[in-house]
């Protein structure tokens, strides 16, 4: 049943996945240009860590940006099995509704780790 959510969550959302790279991509090209007037002293070049960490305390990144790419790419995990009429299969199927829901939070969890 886990194996069976996991692939169906990352075969079903891969278009979102892919849509949140590009997104995050460009946000890293607009940030690298802000990142080094506000972060760095003047005459100071720019490294790859000064980056990273500058950018990822960069408030508009973590505050909107962030949380609303995850809650896309999470937001549909329980509703996308009822409206595809998954659910009266799966839960028929699997041993126990416990087991259903686990499998959902273990696909947030891994989500959530690769997002992050």
């Amino acid at each position: 049943m886990i194996r069976f959510s996991l692939k169906k969550y990352f075969y079903c959302s891969r278009k979102k996945w892919f849509i949140a790279i590009i997104v995050l991509l460009v946000l890293s090209v607009i940030l690298k240009y802000i990142v080094a007037d506000e972060f760095l002293p003047t005459g100071e070049q720019l490294t790859f860590w000064d980056f990273i960490f500058a950018s990822l305390s960069y408030p508009f990144t973590m505050l909107l940006v962030i949380p609303l790419l995850y809650c896309y790419l999470v937001a549909d995990i329980i509703t996308e099995d009822y409206e595809g009429g998954y659910v009266t299969f799966l839960l028929s199927r699997s041993s126990s509704r416990l087991e259903f829901f686990i499998s959902k939070v273990i696909v947030v969890f891994i989500s959530s780790n690769i997002f992050f």
